[in-house]
């Protein structure tokens, strides 16, 4: 678990002006990020009028911890919510060009939501959002959190980036 936490306080944190890295104002642990979507994909969500969904709890990956550190800074970065980084490049490529090899992966992002159980409320009021972390078929995630410009107006600038992966099933014997 030691690698847990060094990742959740990789992934979560600021960009001031000065361009260098803080604690964001609403961190939470690996641990608390976990409890908090693995709660809302267990109770279920409507993200479909008629339609009610659950899914097997996520585990803390660091690769997609690490994807979305980077996807949070570039958003705070370009001052925009975006799911294209600098590069112009999607989810897809960025993983492809970390390593992360998967079947299936999404990312939600959100802005100025002060914190996870704000931002995941937001998601889940959100047809695709809602979607992307209801779907069974992933099964880890990433989580981060980036506060952009000074302190006292951090909270309307607070960047979130999760992406949700399903990794490569091993081949049957």
């Amino acid at each position: 678990m030691q690698g847990v936490a060094a990742a959740a306080t990789l992934a979560l944190s600021a960009v001031t002006n000065s361009g260098e890295l803080l604690s964001c104002g609403a961190a939470p642990s690996a641990e608390a990020a976990m409890r908090r979507l693995n709660e809302a994909r267990l109770r279920g969500a409507t993200c479909r009028p008629g339609t009610t969904s659950t899914a097997v709890p996520l585990t803390w990956s660091e690769s997609l911890a690490a994807a979305a550190q980077v996807q949070a800074a570039e958003m705070a970065r370009l001052q925009r919510m975006t799911h294209l980084d600098s590069q112009n490049r999607s989810l897809a490529e960025r993983l492809r060009a970390i390593g992360y090899r998967y079947t299936l992966a999404v990312e939600n992002v959100g802005v100025g939501y002060s914190s996870l159980d704000d931002v995941v409320e937001a998601w889940l009021e959100s047809e695709g959002h809602c979607e992307n972390l209801m779907n069974a078929a992933v099964l880890e995630f990433g989580l981060a959190c980036i506060d952009a410009g000074a302190a006292d107006a951090a909270r309307e600038r607070r960047y979130w980036t999760l992406v949700l992966g399903a990794p490569p099933r091993p081949w049957p014997r």
